[in-house]
């Protein structure tokens, strides 16, 4: 039998009894009905807010990174900031995920309720990738995006059909996002879920890669796979060509966030920056 909270308390606005593990303590709680209501009326400015804060930190903690690779002939610096922009890559995926679930559920949970409390895992990424099958304008009417091919209230300086070109190419490097989370069995994932619970990854590669490789461009992650009693290695590309690849794929993610966000806003009557808070 499921254990009881000890505390109730009272929904502020309707009354309902809610039970928790936190004595009372003198500030307002909310039953389930209440607290999606809230975060709807809350969820637009802090989205209008995400287009130029949260979407963008991952294009710019890579663009930092960047410029620490670039400034110094060390190379195990150069490989921590290398990886630094590969975790930096693998989190942009996962924000697009995120962000794609919370518009597809919209209509029964606030987006702001998804950002919240949404974790992505093998099951989720296949199922973000299978969705993003279909053809593009069944995807954005499922995100509500779009409908019997017109963008739902688009901004209006712009035309139609620039809007939906647009929101299809959105699409396209959303599909190229998932595909970076299933690709080869989800192993770039599994190796940076690694480097989430423990730093398992060597700037030394003599113990896996041949003494004619080029040791100093590459970072070795560490898995093991218990069942067959081995460790499965893999390997992370950290030149400069492929780090600026990385970036653009990340600035990419970052752009595809706002404008689908900003469509979503469009789509609920939103004015951007009309009646927004102060950012501090």
């Amino acid at each position: 039998m499921p254990r009881k909270p000890p505390f109730e308390h009272a929904c502020h606005r309707c009354g309902t009894a809610i039970r928790a593990d936190e004595p009372p303590d003198g500030t307002n709680s909310f039953c389930p009905t209440c607290l999606d209501q809230n975060l709807r009326e809350v969820e637009r400015w802090f989205l209008e807010d995400y287009v130029y804060f949260g979407a963008k930190a991952r294009s710019t903690s890579a663009a930092v990174y960047l410029t620490l690779f670039k400034s110094t002939d060390d190379v195990r610096v150069r490989k921590f900031a290398g990886l630094s922009i590969y975790e930096q890559f693998m989190f942009a995926t996962e924000d697009l995920a995120m962000l794609y679930f919370a518009l597809r559920d919209c209509d029964r949970r606030s987006v702001l309720d998804t950002f919240l409390g949404f974790e992505v895992n093998p099951a989720t990424s296949n199922q973000w990738q299978d969705e993003l099958q279909a053809n593009d304008d069944e995807v954005l009417e499922r995100l509500g995006l779009v409908k019997e091919g017109v963008p739902v209230g688009w901004i209006e300086t712009i035309e139609p059909a620039q809007a939906i070109d647009a929101l299809r190419k959105a699409v396209g490097d959303m599909r190229a996002a998932a595909h970076h989370r299933t690709v080869a069995g989800g192993v770039m994932v599994k190796s940076f879920n690694k480097l989430k619970h423990g730093f398992l990854a060597a700037a030394r590669g003599d113990f896996v890669m041949p003494a004619t490789a080029k040791r100093e461009e590459w970072v070795t992650t560490l898995m093991v796979n218990r069942q067959l009693g081995r460790l499965v290695y893999g390997q992370i590309e950290v030149t400069e060509a492929k780090l600026n690849e990385f970036v653009g794929t990340i600035e990419s993610a970052a752009a595809v966030s706002a404008m689908l966000i900003l469509a979503y806003l469009r789509s609920t009557g939103w004015t951007p920056s009309s009646g927004a808070p102060s950012p501090n």
